[in-house]
């Protein structure tokens, strides 16, 4: 978790949703562009095969002054999936 600054765009993710059903294991890019029509930003999960399926994230740093807030780096980390 981080800060959010005031005005700072907040969003429910399609494919990481905890109480819908398989959504969180086997719903992924790929499919929100499917059926809504667009990708969401980031983090996001593709599941290209069985075994070929990874996630992509922002890296953030931290804030030395604000002990609680971290900025992106406009990097990007891959997580492979199993």
């Amino acid at each position: 978790s981080r800060h959010i600054k005031a005005g700072e765009e907040l969003y429910s993710t399609y494919s990481h949703c905890t109480d819908c059903g398989n959504r969180k294991s086997d719903y992924d890019t790929t499919d929100i562009l499917r059926d809504y029509g667009f990708v969401e930003d980031y983090p996001q999960r593709w599941i290209l095969t069985r075994t070929f399926r990874f996630e992509i994230d922002e890296v953030y740093e931290h804030d030395e002054a604000h002990s609680n807030i971290e900025h992106p780096t406009g990097a990007l980390k891959v997580r492979w999936l199993s």
